[in-house]
């Protein structure tokens, strides 16, 4: 009589080794993702404003303009006692604002611009009437700041007495200009 040996089937680890090796990257990929989908999903979350309603009206973000000025060069060299000359450390930004008016008078002195640094700036220039704006009439105005050039989110913050609502202009990316050079 002969002897039978029987030798169990062979099971392959490779597949399960594989697949648990693939499930625990996939597990630590999602995981260092994890702070960016909280972030995406706070910044989804801020509300932002592009008007606000005051006791003297609504004010409505049209828009704004960063502005260099001519160069000292582009003048001939006479920059001073010339009206709105930017040098090129300085950058005008000019807000466009819709002004909706409600029998009152909206004043200058009510806006102010937040830079990137923290420093609140009052306009250097306005076009807004000086005059009483109807009830639901409009007009488009504008305030301008000369300000030092800067990359970071500019703020035009709108004052109606103790309340003061920021209305986010946005990113700019504002660098130096290379100094004129005088011969």
């Amino acid at each position: 009589m002969s002897a039978t040996t029987v030798v169990p089937p062979r099971t392959t680890t490779a597949p399960v080794w594989l697949a648990t090796v693939l499930l625990i990257g996939i597990a630590l990929v999602g995981a260092t993702r994890i702070p960016d989908m909280v972030a995406t999903a706070r910044a989804q979350t801020t509300v932002v404003v592009s008007s606000v309603d005051t006791a003297n009206g609504v004010v409505a973000l049209a828009g704004y303009e960063l502005l260099d000025g001519p160069t000292a060069e582009e003048l001939g060299g006479v920059t001073h006692g010339i009206g709105g000359y930017v040098d090129s450390e300085h950058a005008l930004v000019r807000v466009h604002l819709t002004l909706t008016g409600n029998g009152s008078r909206m004043s200058p002195e009510a806006f102010t611009l937040l830079q990137p640094d923290g420093t609140v700036q009052p306009p250097d220039a306005s076009t807004i009437p000086a005059e009483e704006l109807l009830d639901g009439g409009f007009v488009d105005s504008s305030l301008s700041f000369i300000v030092p050039r800067a990359s970071g989110a500019y703020t035009l913050q709108v004052r109606d007495g103790d309340i003061v609502t920021g209305l986010l202009l946005g990113d700019v990316d504002a660098p130096p200009r290379p100094s004129a050079h005088h011969h």
